[in-house]
């Protein structure tokens, strides 16, 4: 059987797409394990572990971990137990589940693109999506976390659409089972949930009606369902959370307009991939001259789009429905910005991250339409115009991810909290083999146990909180003070006075040590490859006999 001309180029298309998500995949893995592993990325490794330790497990359920923190669920660490249960802990084990995760995300995204753009405008769409930093440094780094959320958008918002052009329950009830796991491995996914919701009642309400009529009786079973887990979740769990204190950082009583003049540099910095530079790197970022320009292009396009659609008063069907996608890509991200500005918990590019990669979907939709609209001997220009406008968007991604990748090369020029030191200091304790190893300020223990061998882990303590905040008397009979009285030896771990954040903590540690007898405290720098300070070591035991 001969193949068809169609059939050929969809071949061509789908190995392009491996392609290119195989040197995505190259990239990603270079060096993976630069930077050092962060505080946040690996707090969910006790949990995949079994709880070794009790830390970071929020709530269980029949013994096994079911909540990290009271808004970030075990989805994650679930995952990664059998990867650590077969290959142990390790940055490869740490991070190349993430960077699979990635490129799962991409290729839904791209084969979603695909069939809402046509081919070629697909394509396109998957260039930017393997040159995009912000999937580069994430899955990387899953900061936050938000891989596994990146990848429940897509799969959730692809099978939404597809449910719209084809109804069924059965695509009802596997939308609301992706949209629960999401809201499950991190709260925040809620915002998510409501603009997906609120963008299709607003752009789509027919077509909505239309398919709850057309997937039967049992399509309102799914819809009561998640309506009221929403409405559970919201009374439940955010109100509650919204109402205490939060995080540093937060502005509580911040204005609607302050919060938006800052959370509009961070929603850029986290689109563009300065934020995500900034977490691992000492020093300014690449500039994204191109971003620049991004908004007046959106401009042009809007404006030609809508020319366009006044000199044709009866435009091309293709072109209404490209444009009407652009409009539920830009009302989705709206949504999202306003949920992003009126949450005075959002303060960071992990809470931005949620937006992505919905301004790229709206701006080449109205691309699409705009090539559609313009008169049939204009259109192989307008789709050179695009491209031409995609080619230098896309070679600035890439110049960008050239240098974050060049620059895991330089290890000096890595943050003290995520230096590669960190792996040396991990060594450093397996020697000593002390009976306690206590991180004693914030950001250290949950690197420090992911990185120790299995048999030491119950010996690490992330006493830092009861250092800082407990009492005097509470401190002397702690398991610190207890352990240096019984002459156990000891391993207490900080940062340097310029990077400590629990001076309390660092002060009680030292006074300790200085009542201890001549030769019972030693103490020593751990530098990183520039011959900075990173971490000191505090070491309590009797010396030696000799």
């Amino acid at each position: 059987m001969e193949s068809t001309p169609d059939s050929l180029r969809g071949r061509r298309t789908s190995l392009l797409r491996a392609a290119l998500l195989v040197a995505f995949t190259a990239a990603a893995v270079h060096r993976i394990s630069r930077p050092g592993p962060l505080y946040d990325e690996v707090l969910f490794v006790n949990a995949a572990l079994g709880d070794v330790d009790g830390n970071f497990v929020h709530a269980r359920l029949l013994g096994v971990p079911v909540m990290l923190m009271a808004y970030v669920g075990a989805l994650k660490a679930w995952l990664h137990a059998p990867v650590f249960a077969l290959f142990g802990v390790s940055p490869a084990t740490l991070r190349v589940p993430s960077l699979l995760v990635v490129a799962a995300t991409i290729l839904v995204l791209s084969l979603l693109a695909e069939r809402l753009f046509g081919r070629p405008a697909g394509l396109l769409t998957t260039v930017v999506l393997v040159t995009d930093p912000l999937f580069l440094t994430t899955a990387r780094v899953d900061y936050g976390p938000v891989v596994l959320a990146g990848l429940l958008k897509a799969g959730s918002l692809s099978l939404l659409l597809a449910w719209l052009e084809r109804p069924s329950a059965a695509r009802m009830w596997g939308i609301l089972a992706l949209l629960a796991l999401g809201v499950f491995d991190k709260l925040n996914f809620v915002w998510f949930v409501l603009a997906l919701a609120g963008a299709v009642l607003l752009v789509e309400p027919r077509r909505l009606r239309g398919a709850l009529r057309a997937s039967g009786r049992g399509a309102w079973l799914p819809v009561a369902a998640g309506a009221g887990a929403l409405v559970l979740v919201v009374l439940e769990v955010i109100l509650p959370l919204l109402r205490g204190p939060g995080p540093a950082g937060d502005f509580p009583t911040a204005t609607l307009a302050e919060r938006a003049r800052t959370m509009l540099p961070l929603v850029r910095a986290t689109l563009d991939g300065t934020a995500w530079w900034g977490l691992v790197f000492r020093g300014a970022p690449p500039s994204r001259p191109e971003w620049a320009a991004l908004g007046a292009v959106g401009l042009a396009v809007a404006v030609s789009c809508t020319a366009a659609s006044v000199v044709h008063r009866r435009p091309q069907p293709e072109a209404r429905r490209l444009a009407r996608l652009a409009v539920f890509f830009a009302v989705l991200g709206a949504l999202l910005l306003a949920q992003l500005v009126a949450t005075p918990h959002a303060n960071g590019p992990h809470h931005a991250a949620m937006l992505h990669p919905w301004p790229a979907f709206a701006l080449i939709a109205a691309g699409a339409a705009l090539v559609a609209s313009v008169p049939r001997a204009l259109r192989r220009c307008a789709a050179l115009a695009a491209t031409v406008l995609a080619g230098a968007f896309v070679a600035g991604q890439v110049r960008f991810d050239a240098a974050y990748l060049a620059q895991l090369g330089d290890r000096g020029a890595i943050q003290p909290w995520a230096s590669t030191a960190i792996y040396g200091l991990a060594r450093d304790l397996q020697r000593l083999d002390p009976d306690l190893v206590v991180s004693a300020d914030w950001g250290l223990h949950n690197q420090l146990f992911a990185l120790a061998p299995p048999a030491l882990r119950p010996r690490y303590r992330n006493l830092y909180a009861v250092l800082q905040q407990s009492a005097d008397a509470d401190f002397a009979t702690g398991e610190l003070a207890e352990a240096v009285r019984h002459r156990r030896p000891v391993a207490v771990v900080l940062h340097p006075p310029a990077e400590t954040m629990m001076r309390r903590a660092r002060e009680r540690v030292l006074a300790l040590a200085a009542t201890l007898p001549p030769r019972w405290a030693t103490s020593w720098p751990v530098t990183d490859a520039a011959g900075r300070t990173v971490y000191e070591v505090v070491f309590l035991a009797p010396p030696a006999p000799r």
